[in-house]
């Protein structure tokens, strides 16, 4: 999708499954990944808390990749204010 503001496309996914947390419940995590030129913004929320977290990468990295890393910052978030333990 283009907005003529620089935005190449905009994805959103729903819920991850991380196998480290095999066995522990499964966490919704949404993810949405927008392009802009030579980097995306990726933003992870868990809706069961309404928290929100973002980071900007190299659009050249693959998907995967921004995704793990947006999973990370979002599990430290909620681990800082105790709403994951």
């Amino acid at each position: 999708m283009d907005t003529g503001r620089g935005m190449r496309m905009m994805k959103a996914s729903g819920p991850q499954a991380d196998p480290a947390t095999r066995g522990k419940g499964v966490r919704e995590i949404l993810f949405e990944l927008v392009y802009e030129g030579a980097y995306v913004r990726v933003s992870a929320i868990d809706p069961a808390t309404n928290t929100e977290v973002r980071l900007v990468g190299d659009a050249r990295l693959p998907e995967s990749t921004l995704k793990a890393n947006a999973r990370r910052k979002l599990e430290y978030v909620l681990r800082r204010d105790g709403k994951l333990r």
